[in-house]
């Protein structure tokens, strides 16, 4: 996959995060992607840490603020770079933030 597909990709994901304000990613955000896609981080990788971010923050549910900016996950990333999770708790935290799958769902 190329790096500008891949910093899409992340971008999209972001985007489509129930938490994010924004429907477009500003240009800090496409920088910001296209920066960490430069740093070898995986879309993989990306996406664990935006499941972690949301759990946390329906958890906490201190912040009723939508997440404005990518930039937002960066603490998050570092952690799961330093500290790499279990992969099966971060898939029981996304079917909890996601319900389960309509199998029959195109």
């Amino acid at each position: 996959m190329s790096h500008i597909s891949e910093a899409q990709r992340i971008l999209a994901a972001y985007c489509a995060l129930e938490d994010t304000a924004l429907s477009r990613p500003s240009r800090a955000d496409r920088a910001l992607a296209n920066n960490l896609v430069a740093r070898g981080l995986t879309f993989d990788l990306l996406q664990t840490a935006f499941i972690l971010a949301t759990a946390r923050r329906r958890l906490a549910s201190t912040s009723s603020h939508p997440i404005r900016s990518l930039a937002y996950f960066i603490p998050i990333i570092d952690e799961l770079l330093s500290h790499p999770p279990d992969p099966d708790y971060i898939q029981y935290l996304a079917s909890r933030l996601h319900g389960p799958k309509n199998c029959g769902s195109t």
